[in-house]
């Protein structure tokens, strides 16, 4: 006992109780134990009861394992951590510092929540990656290509040239004893994250030039998030000052529903190719959501909220549809409307063609969920080359020609895609050939 100033008995000051081993291995146990359970329940049966539509989302499927193994990771981590400090010494004796508790105390409370986050959210963003300048806005078609621009666009060098489009720029009249090919379509025709030289316009143009006796130009004009619609635009405002002898159209599955994004068909999005248009005020926005799916989320969020009040935008959101619709539920009433708009866009293209005497030919691309079962899923290959065929259109299924080859070589859909629509270089080597050959078999293009 001690005497005070006034000479009274006081009880010693004790200095401040350290932090109990027990709450800090409390404090990790718990985070630790909840990404375990993460693991667990986070899986296509689960997440299909919250997402209906999942099994039609190819690529949220296939990340979804990868974020249950970071779940077991991030889980194993914590459980460790709290193992340790019940049975080695220096770590239980370092948990009972005060400092070290408060940060056990931020992992628990702040990071854990925000990495569960994270990674659940993980299947169902998409971030488009760095920014580029190849794209412009444009009052007619929403964006197209930057004239004279070079940059990288998905981890490929991109030349635009001073038309507008990929590839060696060529004047509108057509030099004598020379036959053009104008190929019409999106990312798969501009070549998706691939160098120039390894897209099928360029293989083609290669071949024909090898076995024909005049000059074959294939005018690659794709452009990337483009569907018929704007194909159809381009075709009648340039792609015809080219004098094409031949026009090609690249058809993909999400032709058919993207365009329903749009404001113009009265969805909530003016276009992905959009997004890297940006100021100094929404680029630190951006440069976050390339790196954080929450970000990412709430981005999206606030595009959807620009056009919240638009009624038939609304509407539209409410259903809607991914290119996995098309396969899976061909009957829906937003599927069969969608069709309607796609392939008037289709034979309005014809009739252009028609009324100038060119050949048309519609290569129809597939998605790489579509393999698993081909004979159940290839409904949208159906539809289009029925449609084609009604209009006495050439189509080519590249369903059954990737597929023969993948059973040929034992190879999966993997070997020729990119990802879920974007075929690889061999994948473009692949089409290249098959287009070549019905070319030149059937006399599309005749030298003088």
């Amino acid at each position: 006992m001690l005497r005070n100033t006034k000479g009274h008995l006081t009880a010693p000051v004790e200095p401040p109780a350290e932090c109990p081993a027990r709450v800090v291995f409390a404090l990790l146990l718990i985070p630790g134990t909840i990404f375990i359970v993460m693991a667990v329940v986070y899986n296509i049966d689960v997440l299909s009861i919250i997402v209906p539509d999942l099994r039609i989302l190819p690529r949220a499927i296939q990340r979804i394992n990868p974020v249950r193994r970071e779940f077991l990771l991030w889980g194993g981590v914590y459980i460790l951590l709290a193992l340790g400090i019940q049975y080695i010494k220096w770590l239980g004796a370092l948990s009972r510092k005060s400092s070290v508790a408060n940060v056990v105390l931020s992992l628990a409370t702040i990071i854990t929540p925000i990495v569960v986050l994270e990674l659940a959210l993980r299947p169902f963003a998409y971030p488009t990656g760095k920014p580029t300048t190849i794209f412009v806005r444009d009052t007619m078609l929403g964006w197209k290509l930057r004239a004279n621009t070079v940059d990288t666009w998905k981890q490929a060098s991109v030349r635009i040239n001073g038309k507008g489009l990929r590839g060696k720029e060529l004047e509108y009249a057509k030099p004598r004893n020379t036959k053009r090919i104008l190929f019409l379509g999106d990312s798969v025709t501009f070549g998706f994250a691939l160098e120039e030289e390894n897209t099928f316009p360029r293989f083609v143009d290669s071949t024909l030039n090898s076995m024909m006796s005049c000059q074959i130009d294939a005018i690659n004009a794709g452009v990337d998030g483009y569907a018929p619609w704007q194909e159809l635009e381009y075709l009648q405002s340039e792609g015809l000052r080219y004098e094409p002898d031949l026009v090609v159209l690249s058809f993909v599955l999400n032709d058919v529903t993207e365009p329903l994004l749009l404001t113009r068909f009265g969805g909530w999005h003016e276009g992905w190719q959009l997004e890297h248009l940006l100021d100094g005020g929404s680029r630190l926005l951006y440069e976050l959501s390339r790196k954080s799916n929450i970000v990412y989320f709430v981005r999206m969020l606030s595009v959807k909220s620009r056009f919240g009040a638009d009624i038939p935008g609304g509407a539209r959101e409410r259903e809607t549809l991914y290119a996995g619709h098309l396969a899976y539920y061909p009957q829906k009433e937003g599927v069969q409307q969608a069709w309607k708009t796609t392939l008037n866009s289709i034979g309005k293209i014809h009739d252009i063609c028609r009324q100038h005497n060119i050949p048309l030919i519609i290569l129809v691309f597939p998605f790489t969920f579509q393999f698993e079962d081909i004979r159940a899923l290839s409904t949208p290959q159906q539809v289009i080359c029925s449609y084609a065929a009604g209009l006495g259109i050439p189509a080519i299924d590249l369903l059954p020609v990737f597929n023969t080859v993948i059973k040929k070589n034992g190879t999966s859909p993997q070997e020729y895609f990119l990802d879920e629509l974007h075929p690889s270089a061999s994948g473009n080597r692949i089409v290249g050939d098959t287009l070549s050959s019905l070319i030149s078999t059937n006399h599309f293009i005749e030298c003088e």
